[in-house]
Formats: structure tokens, C-alpha cells, sequence
């Protein structure tokens, strides 16, 4: 299950939490509207990078100012960072959805998007690089510990 979820409290982990639900969703999506929009595959690439990216700079930037005035994060301000990584994917996914078609090129190149993500999640479970963004980041503290972790006892919420 690893490659699916969060196996720590890293920013890296928790960008699964967005990304396949997002493909399952973009596969049922596929389903009922293939023939009715234009750049299905692309749209969808590309909503998912945005979310990733939307999700990790508006978190950074959010804590880069909340931080030092309050000394750690909040709930509400981690979801709103959370809402708007989501609303920047499903804008750019909407405009490209409705947009002109731009050719044949867009399911290759959205699928490639898609599958080249879900690879990095998979092989950055097992074999992060160590940089900040894959530490983790529990109770708002970088811990020196990356990836599968060797013991979840500090984290249990119930015992």
C-alpha cells in the first residue's frame, strides 16, 4: 500500500492523497466524457502536475508567513492550501477540457504526464531524495526521517 498513501507526514506523501484519487477520478471521468470534450488526457496531466505544485507552494509560502508570527500552522490554513493547489488543477483541467482541440499529440503527452508522476510517487516512496520536501514533517518539525519510516509509534493518534 505504500505507493498509494502517505507513509509519512512528509509534503511529498501527502501529494498522493491528491494524485490517485485523481487518476481513478480522470479514469471514470474518461468513461462519459471521451467524445465530448476536447484534450481529455492533457487536461487531466496537467491538473494533476498543477495540484502538486498549486498544493506545495501556497503550503510553503503559507508557513513561510505564518511560522514566525504564530509558531506553527493550522488545520484551516493547511486545507486552504489544500483547496486552492485543487482549484488552480480543475481550472487549468476545465480550460483545457473546453479549449480548442490542439491535436493528436495531447493523449500522448497527458498520459505520459500522468504515468511519469505516478512513477516518481512510487519510486520516491522507497528511495527518497533528501531534501525537505520528502522529509518528515510531523507536528510542523522536520525530523530527519524519510520515506517508509522504521517506527510510526510517535505518531499514533490512537493507542
Amino acid at each position: 500500500m505504500a505507493p498509494f498513501g502517505s507513509v509519512n507526514e512528509s509534503t511529498w506523501e501527502h501529494l498522493k492523497l491528491f494524485y490517485w484519487p485523481g487518476v481513478a477520478m480522470a479514469a471514470v471521468q474518461h468513461a462519459y466524457l471521451r467524445h465530448r470534450v476536447n484534450n481529455f488526457w492533457l487536461a487531466k496531466g496537467v491538473s494533476l502536475l498543477a495540484i502538486a505544485l498549486g498544493v506545495s507552494l501556497s503550503f510553503y509560502t503559507y508557513l513561510g508567513i505564518v511560522i514566525p508570527i504564530e509558531g506553527k500552522g493550522s488545520f484551516l490554513g493547511t486545507f486552504a492550501t489544500a483547496v486552492f493547489g485543487v482549484g488552480l488543477g480543475q481550472c487549468l483541467s476545465y480550460r483545457l477540457l473546453v479549449g480548442r482541440p490542439r491535436g493528436a499529440w495531447t493523449r500522448t503527452a497527458g498520459i505520459a504526464l500522468i504515468v511519469a508522476l505516478g512513477a516518481a510517487f512510487v519510486v520516491f516512496t522507497f528511495a527518497p531524495p533528501r531534501i525537505f520536501l520528502f522529509e518528515n514533517f510531523a507536528f510542523y518539525r522536520y525530523s530527519g526521517e524519510y520515506g517508509i519510516l522504521a517506527d510510526y509509534t510517535p505518531y499514533l493518534v490512537f493507542r
